[in-house]
């Protein structure tokens, strides 16, 4: 069964939490196939802060993960540490607090950006579990209508992720605030 998340358009678009349409355990291979596809792209090894090291990908990994399960909040990020599998499993041998991830954040938006909509796209072709997707559209008299049709989910797709970046920003701001 392949798991398509639906664009909805403004109405509706995509639940806070993904895992409401698509396993736990599916969304963390799509976060990493991101994730390394992106280190191929731009190696980068570690992120140091406060005195420690880090594990750059994996950092990116968690923060990336984080944000497509609703997760916003640094703070409430690094209390999900202990009580989230998947959020467990990546930061294996590393303690995060929630200041590494508003810094890595802050510095490291743009690729944390390029992650959340390569995921979002994924889902949103309708890669399912094998991680197959519905492949290119043939060739036909419909094809241009495809490629807009395939353009607009592409840029939902990427205004989605800015717009959770954005929502993690606030929600760190608000709690700054308390």
């Amino acid at each position: 069964m392949k798991h398509k998340l639906e664009l909805v358009g403004a109405e509706g678009g995509f639940p806070a939490d993904l895992r409401q349409r698509v396993p736990a355990h599916r969304l963390l291979e799509l976060v990493l196939e991101a994730v390394s596809q992106l280190g191929a792209e731009r190696p980068v090894r570690e992120f140091h802060h406060g005195g420690a090291s880090y594990n750059y990908n994996q950092i990116l990994a968690t923060l990336g993960y984080a944000y497509l399960i609703g997760i916003f909040d640094s703070e409430e990020l690094e209390a999900a540490l202990d009580l989230d599998p998947e959020l467990k499993y990546l930061v294996t041998g590393s303690t995060p607090s929630a200041a590494t991830f508003r810094r890595f954040r802050r510095l490291h938006r743009g690729p944390l950006g390029v992650v959340l909509m390569r995921v979002l796209a994924r889902l949103a072709s309708g890669a399912g579990p094998s991680g197959a997707s519905q492949g290119p559209v043939p060739a036909s008299p419909a094809k241009p209508v495809a490629d807009r049709v395939a353009m607009e989910r592409l840029t939902q797709c990427a205004v989605e992720a800015e717009a959770r970046l954005s929502r993690a920003v606030f929600a760190d701001m608000v709690a700054w605030d308390d």
